[in-house]
């Protein structure tokens, strides 16, 4: 049955009976609701045609009741109590759905194989509530501007939250705000999220007393500018991984408190201002091959908490400790090994300048750390080329051959310095001899160059240290036509504050650009903002290049950047298909004030 009344025109109250595969077309226009909409029958279609619906606060939009393979589409929801309630509905699939200004947008209870797709959700007291489901897929939904939580899912199992936005949520100034909460819940996939300026935790995986949480993963998200909170909570949870995701300029980038056999690999910690990743009471779990940056941040990456009545049995291996003079704070945990990680800052590698600790000491194995010295480059010494610390960066290779022809070479770099799979491919080139392959510079320990397929031939090559843009000290301008300072983004100074590029007027449509000399092969960009306000690039610009520097047509779009702001890191790396280019000029695409480029990459094949 369905109810409602129009807002527009003298409309009588009307009913509908839904039968199966029933389909009921509202009219583009609004409506006032006097009570819930109430869709029956299995096989039932709302389709709104992009009508709206509203009334008091008191009542709900839609209610679906426990039916099958009920589907709600192109509808807004404005101003109720409940946007959309659903109980015990199988197969639900909503679509392009929008909802404001209500107490809950979306109530879901016992819903199994659903999907939400396309659906926006702003200006809730709670965006979407799932409880007691399983197989829920929630995809390519933006439930920003929120006040308390973004997402929940409550003792949910196998859900799907994947490639969803949600962005400022919750009051900074009372602490309160969750992008997405995931309490007493299972097996949850939980990908490429962005979630992002949350008050209190971008994610929180919860567990009650008596409810087991376990083989939750998260892989792929950004949990950054969290700036008064934590961006990704993990408590009590077995078995949880957390794979390549980011906690940028947060108070404290990650916490996990009592979690057994989680695994953290791959993530990027930088900028977090109280600490970078805590494991409080935690046991077994691992901290694999993770970046934490300070730049700008707290003094602690990483903070251990032991647990009250167990061993800690922690291990930290191969993670890069970037800026740090004492990065790892440890209170009476043990055992905790560190193995095989780089701390490019510290002052040695022995536990007392690496650790401070309560109780005993961590054991510290296979560790480097040395100031650089030597030449910029490296010849290899056979297949491999050993960078001589860990404060060296390789930004380039040179390779020569006495043979003529075209090679399939493989760059590849290894943090171990085995080559047993944990290997890394840095770059790709196939052409003659000899060639510079350049690339955003990168930590490794080791770097080596192989001919692809099955020729067992290795070739002599020049491991290039540094940053070895091609940009470095040519020419630039900007369109304000300033003599000076726009050189300062390619002069290669990383860290001295007011050293920057900024624009004159800070208005869409302004733009900075660099003259490479000479038309050059690029494959990729960097590009590094302000160092004392990471943030403050344009959040929208695209980047073109030309051969001729006119740019009035005949110029290549090679990236187009639509939310600059939320990716924090030390270098933001742009690759693309090699291009032909002397000219690259970087648009301003909104209107912004506070813009600074630091420093501007150009990479690529020079012969």
């Amino acid at each position: 049955m369905i109810a409602l009344a129009a807002a527009c025109g003298v409309f009588g109250i009307f009913s509908v009976q839904a039968s199966p595969a029933r389909v009921e077309q509202l009219q583009p226009k609004l409506y006032t609701l006097q009570k819930a909409m109430e869709a029956t029958g299995d096989g039932f279609t709302l389709d709104g045609h992009g009508a709206t619906l509203t009334g008091s606060s008191g009542i709900t939009g839609v209610h679906v009741g426990p039916f099958a393979h009920v589907t709600i589409k192109n509808l807004k929801i404005q101003g109720l109590g409940t946007g959309i309630s659903c109980q015990g509905s199988s197969q639900l699939t909503l679509s392009n759905v929008t909802i404001s200004g209500c107490g809950t947008g979306i109530l879901l209870d016992k819903t199994p194989e659903g999907q939400i797709q396309g659906v926006q959700v702003h200006g809730c007291g709670e965006g979407v509530h799932i409880s007691g489901s399983n197989k829920q897929i929630v995809e390519k939904c933006d439930f920003s501007e929120n006040k308390r939580i973004g997402l929940s899912l409550d003792s949910c199992t196998n859900s799907v939250i994947r490639d969803n936005r949600i962005n400022t949520v919750g009051d900074v100034s009372k602490g309160v705000g969750t992008g997405l909460l995931i309490s007493n819940s299972s097996h949850s996939q939980i990908l490429r999220n962005t979630i992002v300026r949350c008050a209190a935790f971008g994610i929180s995986v919860t567990t009650s007393a008596g409810s087991g949480s376990t083989d939750n993963t998260l892989d792929a998200n950004d949990v950054s500018w969290t700036v008064s909170g934590v961006g990704l909570n993990a408590e009590s949870q077995s078995s949880l991984k957390v794979l390549d995701c980011t906690a940028g300029f947060c108070k404290v980038g990650m916490s996990l408190s009592s979690c057994t056999d989680a695994l953290l690999k791959g993530d990027l910690f930088v900028g977090n201002t109280e600490s970078g990743l805590e494991q409080i009471g935690g046991t077994s779990n691992v901290i694999d091959t993770n970046v934490f940056v300070k730049e700008n941040g707290g003094p602690i990456a990483l903070r251990i908490v032991g647990p009250i009545s167990s061993a800690t049995g922690l291990r930290v291996f191969r993670n890069i400790f970037q800026d740090y003079l004492k990065p790892v704070k440890v209170e009476n945990a043990s055992p905790v090994t560190l193995q095989s990680n780089l701390f490019p800052g510290a002052k040695s590698v022995e536990a007392d300048d690496l650790v401070t600790y309560v109780g005993k000491k961590p054991l510290v194995l296979d560790s480097l750390s040395d100031q650089p010295k030597g030449l910029d480059f490296v010849p290899s010494s056979g297949p491999v080329a050993p960078l001589p610390t860990v404060y060296d960066r390789i930004g380039g290779i040179t390779v020569s051959s006495s043979s003529p022809g075209d090679f399939d070479l493989i760059v590849e770099g290894s943090l171990t310095g085995n080559f047993q799979g944990e290997e890394e491919v840095i770059a790709r080139y196939r052409g003659e001899l000899p060639v510079d392959v350049l690339f955003p510079p990168r930590f490794e320990a080791q770097v080596r160059v192989r001919v692809a397929g099955d020729k067992p031939m290795f070739m002599p090559f020049l491991a290039l240290l540094g940053d070895n843009s091609i940009a470095k000290d040519m020419p630039a301008d900007d369109s304000a036509d300033t003599l000076f300072v726009p050189g300062f983004a390619v002069s290669g100074d990383l860290t001295t504050r007011d050293h920057f590029w900024k624009p004159a007027k800070g208005r869409a449509g302004e733009w900075w650009e660099v003259d490479l000399k000479r038309t050059e092969n690029l494959n990729a960009f960097s590009v590094l903002a302000r160092v004392d306000r990471p943030d403050s690039f344009w959040e929208k610009f695209h980047i073109a290049v030309s051969t001729t520097g006119l740019f009035q047509g005949e110029e290549t779009v090679l990236v187009t950047e639509p939310s600059f702001s939320h990716r924090p890191g030390p270098n933001r790396v742009y690759r693309f298909a090699a291009t032909q280019g002397r000219y690259v000029r970087v648009y301003g695409d909104v209107d912004q004030e506070n813009v600074g480029l630091q420093s501007f990459g150009v990479y690529g094949i020079r012969h």
